[in-house]
């Protein structure tokens, strides 16, 4: 048996591994929490069946323009400071400490919400899909419970193996993504390619809230980009061009897969086929099916399976960096700033993110919980509006950060996260005020109020949290937000869990 260095302990604990993400890869990982087949085979019909709207392609453009107003203050905020943790960094350095910690356990709910959720989906598609091919009868959590153990082994490798398989996985389903895409507008409905669905006067009616709404949920994660910006190479060019491009290239995808369904389904036709064909979700291999054959169909299915795996693994990486980064500064127990010694991914980050999927996994398989409609679409919708929430809260604070020092370009500093500010509250207060509809559940049902009012109350546990370390531990609070900054002096705890953990503790 053989001791680390104290100098190599420090390093171990509280470092993650710098240099190692380039633009493609930080993309890889950021666009696929966006989990694009799901929102094309699942987000896009459901909108056209829930609002019967039909210009949801127009929708996502719309959404997508907002986005992009605030990835210019967002990107220009990502130069400054460079954190693990950017949403709760940002918010600490523009609003203070105080609401930086509050944002940072609702970011940690949220995502949370968002990965456990996509194990509910992942053992629904997996249950239907490999069940009659294998001959078995599975339960879907024992296919859920596999896909939790295997995120829990990938989430502690190399973050640049993390971001290869998910490349590979991206890549699949934006091809198939992209021939459905050609077919659909090359098979049209009646023999014509209608742009009915593409006319703004298409985006009208009662139902336009709802639909830029849901629209919203299909581009969360493009945020994640700058979690990684610590692990990034020359992070203040890759970062910015990571978040631009993972939101354009969604756009694309969204609105042009939105119009491809409507002009193969027919737009007189599509609102109600949304409805019929197994409440949407199945529209999209229906109707490639008939054109493209079974085979494709088949495909389409296997890569709907592999498109949420992708979405659980960018999300657990996206999670366990909020752990890491809230355990260095000190928020939570420092051990949660701990990385693996050989991969300097966050140990206990990812650990207790695996042990909490494992736990909801259990608990929704033992209270017959609807692994779809309740651990899905409740969870997903809730992590969503929680995102989106911070995402306002952000521009709030980026715009508050320059207005306090030179801004330089007042356009990158102020003006654009002004205005996405306003935008984001709009749209925000807009979904919680059609949060029955986005849940699926009656418009009185308590549901309505107790999953938002998960998210205010760990809000406010954080704020109090923030205000019991400004009276206690003063040196901890001053360095809120600093990230890489922060102190590396491990906790006692945390650094006995490094020595396990290093390759030379054998």
């Amino acid at each position: 048996m053989t001791r680390s260095s104290p100098a190599r302990a420090k390093n171990m604990t509280f470092a993650l591994a710098a240099g190692k993400l380039g633009t493609l890869r930080i993309l890889q990982i950021a666009a696929s929490a966006a989990a694009f087949l799901v929102v094309v085979g699942g987000i896009i019909p459901s909108g056209y069946a829930n609002t019967g709207v039909l210009g949801i392609p127009i929708a996502f453009v719309l959404v997508g323009m907002v986005l992009l107003v605030f990835c210019v203050g967002y990107n220009a905020m990502s130069r400054q400071i460079t954190n693990a943790g950017a949403l709760y960094a940002f918010i600490s350095a523009g609003l203070g400490p105080k609401a930086g910690v509050a944002a940072a356990y609702v970011a940690w709910l949220a995502y949370n919400f968002f990965q456990v959720s996509a194990y509910g989906l992942a053992g629904a598609v997996a249950q239907s899909l490999l069940n009659p091919l294998l001959g078995v009868n599975w339960a879907w959590w024992a296919y859920a419970a596999g896909c939790c153990g295997l995120v829990a082994v990938l989430g502690l490798l190399k973050i640049e193996m993390n971001a290869s398989v998910l490349g590979v996985l991206m890549l699949a389903e934006v091809t198939l993504i992209i021939v459905f895409a050609v077919a659909g507008l090359t098979h049209p409905a009646g023999g014509v390619i209608s742009l009915t669905t593409l006319s703004p006067h298409a985006l009208h009616g009662g139902g336009i809230w709802p639909a830029l709404i849901i629209a919203i949920t299909g581009y969360t994660g493009f945020e994640g980009a700058a979690y990684y910006a610590e692990e990034a190479r020359d992070r203040e060019r890759t970062v910015p061009a990571a978040t631009y491009l993972c939101v354009v290239v969604s756009m694309a995808v969204y609105a042009v897969s939105a119009w491809a369904l409507s002009v193969a389904a027919g737009p007189d036709q599509i609102v109600r086929r949304s409805g019929a064909d197994g409440d949407g979700s199945e529209l999209v291999f229906n109707l490639a099916g008939t054109i493209l054959g079974p085979a494709f169909a088949s495909v389409g299915h296997v890569l709907l399976l592999t498109s949420v795996f992708a979405a659980a693994l960018s999300f657990h990486n996206s999670v366990a960096r909020y752990a890491f980064a809230l355990g260095r500064e000190g928020v939570v127990p420092r051990w949660f700033g701990t990385v693996t010694a050989r991969s300097c991914a966050p140990l206990w980050g990812s650990l207790t993110q695996s042990m909490i999927g494992a736990v909801v996994i259990a608990g929704f398989a033992i209270g017959g919980g609807d692994p779809v409609n309740d651990l899905f679409y409740k969870l997903g919708t809730t992590g969503g509006f929680g995102v989106l929430a911070l995402l306002a809260l952000t521009s709030a604070a980026i715009a508050a950060y320059f207005l306090k020092r030179d801004a330089g370009n007042w356009w990158r500093g102020v003006i654009a996260p002004a205005v996405s500010a306003v935008l984001l509250t709009i749209a925000g207060a807009g979904a919680l005020w059609y949060f029955p509809m986005l849940l699926g559940v009656e418009p009185n049902s308590p549901w309505r109020w107790i999953l938002p009012g998960l998210l205010l109350f760990v809000g406010l546990v954080g704020l109090v949290r923030a205000v019991v370390l400004s009276k206690t531990n003063t040196d901890v609070y001053a360095r809120i937000g600093r990230g890489s900054a922060t102190s590396s002096t491990p906790s006692p705890i945390g650094a006995l869990l490094a020595r396990v953990d290093s390759e030379d503790f054998r």
